[in-house]
């Protein structure tokens, strides 16, 4: 996890990420998963970003996980271990950005060169759906492995994933990924690159602040609709000086 020690005192640093108003983006650099070192201020900073951002404004937290990073770091047993308690569902993760998935073909298999995996079809995610100590037990639990989304958003969970479904089930023609339980946005630093204010409105749906896990990056990404320095400056962080100015956050 990218961190400095100024005064002894250990921080993480948060890189500016360029993009459309009202939408602020900062990236916290990681590796999945996180080591044991990590975890803890990972966790701890996560859980205060999570509270800050809700003081004063009555939002409901969504909690998800993405099955392919945690496949990858071999980690889905913790998944099923807890089904019981977290109850998940199954639901499709959609790139705004990117064209409408589609189903593996025949011509995707002869293209691969050796070694090369086929790309990937559908992005699966489960949506912890259980009591809101089940779903803080759930992320806790799972953070660092890469597979964490988090979103805060002032609709219920019925009305915030109508509003997904209703904007990103539209473009998507095949009708094998047209009947998901549920549809949530999957964006990385680079979706943020030119997308106008509009298209971040309708990838978003309201949501007032997103937390994900993004191994494409390689750490954590955290778009928020709301100003992010007194979220961040309540949290102890300082903003530096210079050309590539970042937050450092006191762990």
């Amino acid at each position: 996890m990218e961190t400095s020690t100024e005064s002894a005192r250990k921080s993480l640093q948060l890189r500016i990420v360029r993009s459309a108003a009202p939408y602020e983006v900062v990236f916290l650099k990681s590796k999945f998963p996180a080591s044991q070192d990590d975890l803890a201020p990972l966790n701890g900073f996560v859980s205060r970003l999570v509270a800050a951002a809700c003081l004063g404004h009555k939002l409901h937290l969504e909690v998800f996980a993405q099955l392919i990073p945690l496949a990858q770091v071999e980690q889905m047993p913790r998944m099923t271990d807890h089904a019981r308690e977290w109850q998940p569902i199954m639901g499709l993760g959609i790139w705004p950005d990117r064209e409408p998935p589609t189903p593996l073909t025949k011509g995707d298999f002869l293209k691969l060169l050796p070694g090369q995996r086929p790309r990937t079809a559908k992005y699966k995610l489960c949506r912890i759906s259980a009591s809101e100590k089940a779903r803080e037990q759930a992320w806790t639990s799972l953070l660092g492995t890469g597979a964490i989304l988090l979103v805060l958003a002032a609709d219920d969970s019925a009305a915030f994933l109508k509003k997904t479904k209703d904007a990103l089930l539209p473009p998507i023609r095949d009708e094998s990924f047209r009947h998901s339980s549920f549809y949530v946005p999957l964006v990385e630093c680079k979706s943020f690159d030119s997308a106008r204010p509009e298209q971040l409105e309708s990838w978003f749906c309201g949501a007032s602040l997103y937390v994900r896990e993004s191994t494409e990056d390689g750490g954590l990404l955290i778009a928020s609709r709301e100003p992010l320095r007194p979220i961040l400056e309540s949290l102890g962080a300082r903003l530096t000086d210079g050309s590539h100015a970042e937050w450092q956050v006191p762990c």
